[in-house]
């Protein structure tokens, strides 16, 4: 090589190593891998109440987990992917998605979007101290650790906070290990896959969309080792046909917490779920025309129609019992069926399963809007009488993962059920 070459090459090679000695970027990975008490003596609970007086999330006083195998580390700013590529939007501002937090696209109340970093030590906090998101934990074995731990804490948080869309990194959480899950964390969260509708056209056709949370992987890269994996995390906003659907799922959920929050002191198991069925069933009532309903233009958001107008059809019967019933600690999941009279098809129809005391028990507010206790017919019933009486068919839309149903409730507790 030549002097002049030499030269250039030299001074290059310094310029390369000044830049790279000035770029330190600091990784942290994610951690790793009833009270009892007497009958409720059939006490009418209060109506739901407004949307004003609910209290923040508890202020607990757990630690924060502690981050195992966290590292500081030199990292090319290449390996991680922009808050623009993240989120498709060129108006956001230079930054890239790390793995020492989530980040977090929103909409503002004046139409604008912007993004919100938040640190992996808050998310966890908060869900230490009350998410306060009804999600089941019926499926959660389903899920490998690093998404029980990195991803549906910030599921929760961005759900409290209104962000419809977030972006995180995470190291060795691959493709294998979350590709599968959007149908459980749909269970988890009880969205039900065709509750929010969108659209979508390809040349002359137009398809609807019926995921509510969609994963992608967004890169997918190796440092030292590890692959640094990028993900978006779709939420209900955008692949909502109902205007201002997570919004308006925000405002149901202030009013489910409320309404928890206002059960009488120290009921058990029983007495909540007696309760809460009540309070669905004396104030929530069957569409007019089903039809009508769901061609409504402000589109479908079941659990809002449920708590707020009080007018629903069967989906939202069954998303206000989920959302009551684990917002009250009490295991519950929704699942659906074919329901046919001999050969003739009904139509499909969704409700709830629930575990009280340890024993799980359908329920359905459906079938008892309007009704007192002692009119039941589907308050903690047996998965036989549910196919006896109610005509559910156990193929087609059934659920293959429901639990066993072998008892009901009203056997196990003699006449209280109906009283």
């Amino acid at each position: 090589m030549n002097k002049p070459h030499k030269r250039i090459f030299t001074l290059l090679l310094c310029t390369a190593v000044l830049l790279l000695s000035s770029c330190r970027i600091v990784i942290t990975t994610g951690p790793d891998s009833g009270t009892s008490a007497a009958e409720p003596g059939g006490a009418s609970p209060t109506p739901f109440p407004g949307n004003t007086g609910g209290e923040d999330p508890g202020a607990g006083s757990e630690a924060i987990p502690e981050t195992s195998g966290s590292s500081e580390e030199e990292i090319d700013p290449y390996y991680f992917v922009t808050y623009r590529h993240a989120f498709s939007d060129t108006s956001l501002p230079e930054g890239s998605i790390g793995t020492g937090s989530v980040v977090f696209y929103r909409e503002n109340e004046d139409g604008s979007t912007g993004i919100e970093e938040v640190p992996w030590e808050e998310v966890y906090a908060f869900e230490k101290q009350g998410a306060r998101i009804p999600r089941t934990h019926y499926y959660d074995g389903e899920f490998p650790p690093e998404v029980r731990e990195t991803l549906i804490p910030a599921l929760d948080y961005s759900l409290a906070h209104g962000c419809f869309c977030f972006s995180l990194a995470l190291i060795d959480v691959t493709f294998d290990k979350i590709s599968a899950i959007n149908a459980q964390i749909t269970k988890v969260f009880g969205i039900s896959d065709k509750e929010y509708y969108g659209f979508y056209q390809y040349g002359d056709k137009i398809y609807e969309r019926y995921k509510s949370i969609d994963i992608k992987l967004l890169s997918s890269k190796y440092y030292g080792g590890k692959c640094i994996n990028c993900w978006r995390v779709n939420l209900l906003k955008v692949d909502s046909g109902a205007e201002n659907g997570l919004q308006k799922y925000a405002a149901a959920l202030k009013i489910a917490n409320e309404a928890v929050d206002d059960m009488p002191a120290g009921l058990d198991e029983y007495g909540k779920a007696l309760y809460l069925y009540k309070l669905v069933t004396e104030n929530v009532r069957y569409a007019d025309s089903a039809e009508e309903y769901l061609a409504s233009p402000e589109g479908v958001s079941p659990l809002y129609d449920a708590l707020v107008k009080r007018r629903c059809v069967c989906t939202g019967f069954a998303d206000a019992i989920y959302c009551l019933f684990n917002l009250a600690g009490i295991e519950c999941i929704k699942v659906a069926s074919e329901v046919r009279d001999g050969d003739t098809s009904l139509g499909a129809h969704v409700w709830n399963i629930a575990r009280i005391d340890g024993v799980y028990y359908h329920f359905d507010a459906t079938f008892d809007s309007g009704k007192s206790p002692g009119g039941y017919r589907c308050f903690g019933i047996s998965t036989e009488t549910v196919i006896k009486d109610f005509y559910r068919y156990p193929d087609g839309f059934w659920d293959k993962n429901i639990p066993e149903c072998s008892k009901t409730l009203s056997e196990e507790r003699g006449a209280a059920a109906n009283t």
